[in-house]
């Protein structure tokens, strides 16, 4: 672990890709690409397990769309929470 990314790849594929996917020159670098200022073995043993295609399956997804994901998320939650109080009262009671 020397700090800096593992896999090394042209800048031209960089600026390809960037320019296929509509990204700003500056935002074409993939996080594993950056140079580390040094190597954190907690956040290298928790990169190994993140799942990046769900990531990217959610960047294709338009604004609005997420915003409408995010809505029915918090939606869940709240009827989720509100059931948690209801079974606690009639528990309660």
């Amino acid at each position: 672990m020397r700090g800096f990314a593992k896999k090394e790849t042209p800048a031209k594929n960089f600026q390809t890709r960037g320019a296929f996917f509509g990204y700003a020159p500056g935002m074409t670098r993939r996080p594993e690409d950056i140079p580390l200022l040094f190597p954190d073995p907690v956040i290298e043993a928790y990169l190994k397990d993140v799942d990046r295609t769900i990531l990217r399956a959610n960047m294709q997804v338009s604004v609005s769309e997420r915003f409408e994901q995010f809505e029915n998320f918090a939606r869940c939650v709240q009827a989720t929470v509100a059931a948690a109080r209801a079974r606690n009262r009639q528990r309660a009671a």
